[in-house]
C-alpha cells in the first residue's frame, strides 16, 4: 500500500517538475499531465479495445476499476492508478506498458530516439 502511494507522489513530483521547467509550453499542471499521459493512454485504450480484461490480466483489478471510473465519471486523471499500480508491483506483465511507463517517469532523461541519457 505504501509503495502505491509513493508511486503517486513520484509521478506527481515529475509532473510538477515538468510544468515548472516548461511553463511557456503548458497552460497548467493538468495540461502537463495530460500531455505526458497521452501516449500511455492511447496504448492502454488500444489494448482494452482488443481485450476488455487487459488491465485485470496485466496490472490489477484495482487498476481496471479505477481506469473505468476515471474515464467515465471523473473524465481526468485516467492513468494515475495504472501508473501507481504498475510501479508498486514493480512492473506489469505487458513489456510495452512497462516501457511506456518507464519512459514517462524518466521524462526529460531520454533523447529523441527513446534512449536514456542517464545510467538508469
Amino acid at each position: 500500500m505504501i509503495q502505491h502511494e509513493l508511486a503517486h507522489k513520484k509521478y506527481f513530483d515529475l509532473v510538477e517538475r515538468s510544468y515548472q521547467a516548461n511553463k511557456s509550453r503548458y497552460d497548467s499542471i493538468e495540461d502537463t499531465k495530460n500531455t505526458l499521459d497521452s501516449n500511455l493512454e492511447k496504448y492502454v485504450s488500444q489494448q482494452i479495445s482488443l481485450d476488455r480484461s487487459y488491465l485485470v490480466e496485466n496490472v490489477s483489478i484495482y487498476a481496471e476499476k479505477s481506469y473505468e471510473y476515471a474515464k467515465t465519471v471523473l473524465k481526468k486523471n485516467i492513468m494515475n492508478e495504472i501508473i501507481a499500480e504498475t510501479i508498486a508491483r514493480k512492473g506489469s506483465s505487458d513489456v510495452q506498458l512497462n516501457k511506456l511507463i518507464r519512459k514517462e517517469l524518466n521524462y526529460g532523461r531520454y533523447d529523441a530516439n527513446g534512449y536514456s541519457s542517464s545510467s538508469d
